[in-house]
């Protein structure tokens, strides 16, 4: 949770922390899914 306060850098952790389940999740609700992704 400390990470997500620096903003990108955190989101970048807590994706690894979480895996890609999560991190498909956070990408859907960003709607940036596909850029974040790809």
């Amino acid at each position: 949770m400390r990470g997500a306060r620096k903003g990108a850098g955190g989101c970048a952790i807590l994706r690894k922390a979480f895996g890609r389940a999560a991190g498909r999740l956070v990408a859907f609700l960003d709607g940036s899914g596909p850029k974040l992704q790809g």
